[in-house]
C-alpha cells in the first residue's frame, strides 16, 4: 500500500466517519436499528458514492440521492444488507465521477462558478478547507459573508436553487456529522445554475428598496429579525401561516396574473418568472416574519412554523387536489414534496451558524417556500375540509 493510498483513506476517514448523533433534539431522531454495524455499513457506501459518482447523474443536472436514500434509510433503522442492496439499486442510474479541468482556490474560484466540470475541484476546495477549519466557518464565509453574495457567486442564492437540493445535502452533513456531506453539497451549488433571485429583481429602479446583488443578505438580516428594523421602527409579528393566507387570497399572486398555466404549471422557469413579476412584494410580506435571533427557544419556533407550512403546502394541498390524481386519492406536487425534505434539516443547521446567519437562512428559506407556492399555481388549501375528512 502505497503513502498516496494511506493518505487517500485517511482523507475519506475524515469525511465520512460514522454518523454521529443529531445535532439537535429537535432533529429527526435515530429509530431502533441503528447499530454498529449499520453505521460502518453506510459511512463505507458513502465514501463509494462519494468517490466513483457525479453529483449529477445525467447532463440535465438531475441530482445524484444515492446518499439522500442511504442516510434516510439508515436514520429508520435499515439493516446493513439492507442498505448495501439499496446502494447497488441507485447505482444502476449514475453517472461516474471524473476530474475536473483544474483545480480551484481562492484566485480562481469565480472563473468556472456554474460549470458542472469542476464540481470535483470545487468539492475538493471545499473539503480541504473544512479540514482545515471546520463546517461552521466554512458555512458563515461561503453561504452568507457580503462578499460571497456579489456576483458571479451570489452563493446564497445557489444554496437556494435545484429545488433546494444544496439546503437537503448540506443539511444531511450537518444532521449526522459528515464533513464530506457538506463539502458535496457546496460543491454541487457552484456548479448549478443560478436562478433563484433573477438580476433584475435586485437592479430594479423606481422601487422603495435598491434591491442589489450585494446587499441581499444585508437586506434579510436588517429588517425585522429581533422584531424591530435598524431604525428601532416596531414590526408587527406575523405567522407563517398567516403570512400564507395573504398570498393565498390576493389576486395579484394568482396564475391568471401571473400567466401560470392552472393544469399544468412550468417547474423552475415559471419560478424565475414569479420572482421577476413579484420578488420584492414576496421580501416585503418575509420582512413581517421576524426571527428573534437571540433566543434560541424563538428560532425553534420559527422553523416549526416552517414545518407546519411547507407539510400544509405538500399535504393539504396534494389531498385538495386529489380529483385530478389517477387513483382521486392524493395529488402530491414534487416541487413541494422538496419543500417537506428540506424543512426536517433547519433545526440541524440552527447549532453550526451564528445568529444572524440563521435569520438570514430562515428568512431566505422562507421566502423561497412563498415563491413555489406560487409558481406551483398557489393550489387551494381546504385546511377545515381536510381535518373534517380524517375525523
Amino acid at each position: 500500500m502505497t503513502k498516496t493510498t494511506i493518505a487517500q483513506g485517511d482523507r475519506l476517514e475524515a469525511l465520512f466517519p460514522l454518523p454521529s448523533p443529531p445535532p439537535s433534539t429537535l432533529s429527526p431522531q435515530r429509530l431502533p436499528g441503528v447499530s454498529h454495524q449499520s453505521s460502518i455499513t453506510v459511512a463505507q457506501l458513502l465514501k463509494d458514492n462519494h468517490t466513483r459518482w457525479h453529483i449529477f447523474f445525467n447532463d440535465k443536472g438531475f441530482h445524484n440521492h444515492a446518499a439522500h436514500l442511504l442516510l434516510a434509510i439508515y436514520q429508520l433503522g435499515a439493516t446493513p444488507a439492507l442498505l448495501e442492496a439499496a446502494y447497488e439499486s441507485e447505482s444502476a442510474s449514475q453517472r461516474p465521477a471524473y476530474r475536473s479541468p483544474s483545480a480551484i482556490t481562492e484566485d480562481n474560484f469565480n472563473e468556472h462558478i456554474g460549470d458542472e466540470d469542476y464540481y470535483h475541484a470545487y468539492m475538493e476546495f471545499f473539503a480541504s478547507a473544512i479540514r482545515e477549519r471546520g463546517i461552521s466557518p466554512v458555512l458563515e464565509q461561503y453561504l452568507f459573508s457580503p462578499e460571497v453574495n456579489k456576483p458571479p457567486k451570489r452563493m446564497l442564492n445557489r444554496f437556494l436553487s435545484g429545488v433546494l437540493h444544496p439546503v437537503i445535502h448540506v443539511g444531511y452533513g450537518c444532521e449526522f456529522g459528515l464533513p464530506g456531506m457538506v463539502a458535496e453539497g457546496l460543491g454541487q451549488l457552484c456548479v448549478q445554475p443560478d436562478y433563484m433571485f433573477p438580476p433584475s429583481l435586485f437592479t430594479s429602479t423606481g422601487s422603495a428598496f435598491a434591491w442589489s446583488l450585494s446587499n441581499i443578505t444585508a437586506a434579510l438580516s436588517s429588517v425585522g429579525l429581533n422584531g424591530t428594523t435598524n431604525g428601532r421602527t416596531e414590526v408587527t409579528q406575523s405567522h407563517a401561516l398567516a403570512i400564507l393566507a395573504k398570498i393565498a387570497n390576493d389576486p395579484a399572486y394568482a396564475p391568471s396574473a401571473l400567466g401560470i398555466p392552472v393544469e399544468n404549471p412550468a417547474d423552475e422557469t415559471m419560478l424565475t418568472n414569479v420572482l421577476e413579476a413579484r420578488g420584492q412584494q414576496i421580501f416585503e410580506l418575509a420582512a413581517e416574519w421576524t426571527v428573534n435571533r437571540g433566543d434560541k427557544e424563538a428560532v425553534h419556533r420559527k422553523i416549526e412554523e416552517l414545518n407546519w407550512m411547507n407539510v400544509i403546502l405538500y399535504g393539504v394541498g396534494g389531498w385538495g387536489g386529489r380529483h385530478s390524481a389517477p387513483g382521486k386519492k392524493f395529488n402530491g406536487d414534487f416541487f413541494f414534496l422538496h419543500l417537506v425534505t428540506s424543512v426536517l434539516f433547519l433545526h440541524s443547521y440552527v447549532p453550526y451558524l451564528s445568529p444572524t446567519s440563521i435569520s438570514i437562512f430562515l428568512r431566505a428559506y422562507f421566502s423561497t417556500s412563498l415563491a413555489w407556492y406560487i409558481a406551483r399555481g398557489r393550489p387551494a388549501l381546504p385546511i377545515r375540509d381536510f381535518y373534517a375528512s380524517t375525523a
